[in-house]
């Protein structure tokens, strides 16, 4: 993930931090890609295309994991389940409630990882 990612994360757009009423995910720490389970972060990409953060150019061709796989239902409906590198701790990173800045960072960290040889 980029060097600003959780300054990112925990500001707005405006250089205010997030009140936590509005956006519980703003605290939660920049989440460890390397934790979350492959079919969420497959899952994860299909919801960043589907929802036009990426397109097709911009990423490898997604896994193909089993659709009935909790994480992969979890990430297609943009709900990124990993740790926190700030805390250690199992989060939910609900994409749709973030900042439109921070979604695509992530999307496009979750691509690049996805591109990576394993």
């Amino acid at each position: 993930m980029s060097p600003g990612f959780e300054k990112n994360l925990s500001h707005n757009q405006q250089g205010r931090p997030f009140s936590t009423a509005r956006n519980p995910v703003s605290f939660l720490g920049e989440p460890d890609l390397s934790s979350a389970k492959p079919a969420n972060l497959a899952g994860t990409l299909h919801y960043c295309l589907q929802n036009t953060t990426l397109t097709g150019s911009e990423t490898a061709r997604p896994l193909s994991p089993d659709q009935r796989d909790s994480a992969y239902n979890a990430g297609r409906q943009g709900i990124l389940q990993a740790l926190s590198l700030r805390t250690g701790q199992p989060e939910q990173y609900a994409l749709p409630s973030m900042p439109s800045p921070l979604r695509q960072t992530v999307c496009t960290s979750i691509s690049t990882l996805l591109r990576q040889p394993v």
